[in-house]
């Protein structure tokens, strides 16, 4: 069986557990649960992203289809030749209640070259380390509470079409009065001309561990689709790309079996300039 084919059946069964799975409500709240991978891994499978330069996103959705659960993110990213940062905010909620949310993470790689994370010479292995910090405020009908603060070390590699991180338990710096929810630990994704495919292990910060897996498909010069599934909440759905020289358009239109549907937007803006 040709690794493609293989990569579908795999997902396809993946998706199959997690729809006969026991539904939970976390694993689907924040912006990026829509898809397994970021806004690079999309446009790498549409023309490849801008090796070196700033891009930015903005993203829309509605939790379960709730006017009360309104989902908005802004995102900035920096590649450069041997290193990358991300910072993004996210507000869930409305006036009555609401939560914001920022993570910043930056990565450098160890050896070799090309921005951490990202493909390189046959054979050749290049190790990369960085940091994750978020910070999360819940607010009451305008009443802030306390925030919560957590910094995390990561770590990963990338050989060829394989990569793969690891992300240490997060180290708290200043405990909220909220639960913290599933945070990355394990990741891995396989890449190829025409399709892609990523797994990834998530823990809260009871120790409860839950995946994610998804995968994208090339089906014309400027578009792609594929497929997304949740494992700790039992959601699974469908998510598109568009690419048009800088832009890139994602989709996610994930169904939760108790909760209902949920449709996220996220345009992005690539640099031009390549290195």
């Amino acid at each position: 069986m040709s690794a493609p084919r293989l990569a579908a059946v795999v997902l396809l069964a993946a998706c199959a557990s997690v729809i006969a799975a026991r539904p939970a409500a976390s694993g689907v709240r924040d912006f990026d649960d829509g898809w397994c991978g970021g806004p690079a891994e999309s446009a790498e499978l549409l023309g490849g992203p801008a090796r070196a330069g700033l891009w930015s996103a903005c993203g829309l959705a509605r939790l379960h289809g709730l006017e009360d659960l309104p989902l908005r993110r802004l995102a900035a990213g920096l590649r450069a030749a041997a290193w990358s940062s991300t910072l993004s905010w996210q507000r869930l909620g409305g006036e009555v209640w609401h939560e914001d949310q920022v993570d910043l993470c930056a990565a450098r790689a160890v050896a070799g070259s090309g921005p951490p994370g990202g493909g390189g010479a046959v054979g050749a292995v290049r190790p990369w380390c960085g940091l994750a910090l978020r910070w999360r405020r819940p607010c009451y009908a305008a009443l802030a509470t306390g925030a919560s603060l957590d910094v995390a070390p990561q770590a990963g590699l990338a050989r060829g079409r394989f990569s793969g991180s690891l992300q240490a338990v997060p180290l708290t710096l200043r405990r909220g009065p909220e639960a913290v929810g599933p945070r990355p630990w394990l990741g891995a994704r396989w890449h190829d001309a025409n399709w892609s495919a990523a797994v990834e292990l998530q823990r809260d910060d009871r120790g409860a561990a839950a995946w994610r897996a998804g995968g994208e498909l090339h089906l014309g010069a400027v578009f792609s689709w594929g497929l997304v599934a949740d494992g700790g909440s039992g959601a699974a759905g469908l998510t598109t790309a568009w690419r048009r020289g800088r832009l890139l358009v994602r989709t996610s239109h994930v169904v939760h079996p108790a909760l209902g549907t949920t449709h996220r937007w996220d345009l992005v803006v690539f640099p031009l300039v390549t290195s």
